[in-house]
């Protein structure tokens, strides 16, 4: 199963229409705050590139963040795993771009791996997330952003 590649402003309503995905956890999107938000595709006038733009209720102007990506904000004030997984698995449940839910993946792979390690918990959770990540990222490398270290590009997995 592989993923389809789209051009950078290419959005989704969740993780699971963009690959085949089942998150360990069975989450209602639609009781999720921005659920239901639809970007505008705009298109810079300094140099043509494509951009999306996402307008919430209680903030008047456009932002470049995703409803995916602002949750996800949230989990790096979480330490307990349960918290956590359930907060990743809304992530994934919000609009967002293939980019957003890689690293909403990522993000639960680094936090929820030293409890796996130390407790041995959410090891079937942490098996399903890091599939769906590394399905992602084989289906689109670029997804994975590259970081510059000293002149050198590393890729951000």
């Amino acid at each position: 199963m592989s993923v389809r590649k789209y051009r950078s402003t290419k959005w989704f309503k969740r993780l699971a229409d963009a690959l085949p995905f089942s998150a360990p956890l069975i989450i209602d999107r639609t009781t999720l705050a921005h659920a239901s938000i639809i970007p505008e595709d705009e298109t810079s006038s300094v140099d043509g590139h494509h951009f999306l733009t996402w307008v919430y209720d209680d903030y008047h102007e456009g932002t470049s963040q995703s409803p995916a990506a602002g949750h996800m904000m949230r989990m790096q004030r979480m330490h307990d795993a349960g918290d956590i997984l359930r907060c990743c698995c809304e992530a994934l449940q919000l609009p967002g771009t293939l980019t957003d839910y890689h690293h909403a993946l990522h993000l639960a792979d680094e936090r929820l791996y030293p409890t796996w390690k130390a407790q041995r918990t959410h090891e079937g959770a942490l098996e399903i997330l890091c599939d769906a990540d590394v399905r992602l990222v084989e289906g689109d490398p670029s997804i994975a952003a590259l970081k510059d270290v000293h002149g050198i590009g590393q890729l951000y997995v």
